[in-house]
């Protein structure tokens, strides 16, 4: 995509992976990235974008407050890591997009939410009215009780869900 297409798009679905959230160690949400991060965001709002993050960062969030310095292996603690990270990284962004007076809203989204027709349209109603509302959309990529998610859902799986991303909210 050359930089004319990208600056006049009228929707742009941004992913941001954990290392772009996390300090140089990778184990605890950097807050001043999550401000570049929503910064960025924000200025493309501001020239008439729809904008939809899709964010990784749920386990990585979560490590320093359990005293983890790696990602867990076993799928229970990185469970429980994404389950106390979901909250701090929220936060992170709902207080920097609040510095812009943007309300943001979270969206997660599971396997379910994509192959099921019903499941499907509802998702999609919402994320519609989101938008319509003004508000951005945050769509986190994992639950903490989807194993599934962890699986399916990975950053290298992400880039083929982006389209439809973008296409569930038309």
């Amino acid at each position: 995509m050359n930089r004319e297409a990208l600056t006049s798009a009228k929707r742009i679905v941004i992913k941001i992976g954990s290392s772009s959230l996390t300090g140089a160690a990778g184990s605890e949400l950097d807050p001043n990235s999550v401000a570049k991060i929503v910064d960025f965001a924000y200025s493309l709002k501001k020239r008439g974008a729809d904008v939809v993050l899709v964010s990784s960062g749920a386990i990585a969030a979560g490590l320093a407050p359990l005293g983890l310095k790696v990602r867990p292996k076993d799928l229970a603690t990185q469970q429980a890591a994404a389950s106390v990270g979901q909250g701090l990284l929220i936060a992170q962004y709902h207080e920097k997009f609040s510095s812009h007076g943007v309300i943001s809203s979270q969206v997660l989204l599971t396997t379910e939410d994509i192959v099921r027709r019903s499941h499907y349209q509802n998702a999609q109603q919402t994320l519609t009215k989101l938008l319509s509302l003004g508000l951005f959309r945050l769509s986190m990529k994992m639950t903490p009780l989807e194993p599934k998610k962890l699986d399916l859902v990975t950053t290298i799986a992400l880039p083929p869900w982006l389209p439809f991303l973008s296409m569930l909210i038309y």
